[in-house]
């Protein structure tokens, strides 16, 4: 599950767009609504 996530936030941006604020939180978006409810919980 940890690579899938990492791929989710880096798409393209490598390591410019972890370093956003809004950016990472488009990327908890997505991460929420790929992953299941427990993991979604889990994460937030």
């Amino acid at each position: 599950t940890k690579r899938s996530l990492t791929s989710f936030c880096s798409p393209a941006g490598s390591g410019h767009i972890n370093t956003t604020r809004s950016a990472k939180i488009s990327c908890l978006f997505s991460l929420v609504t790929t992953v299941d409810d427990g993991v979604e919980v889990r994460l937030l």
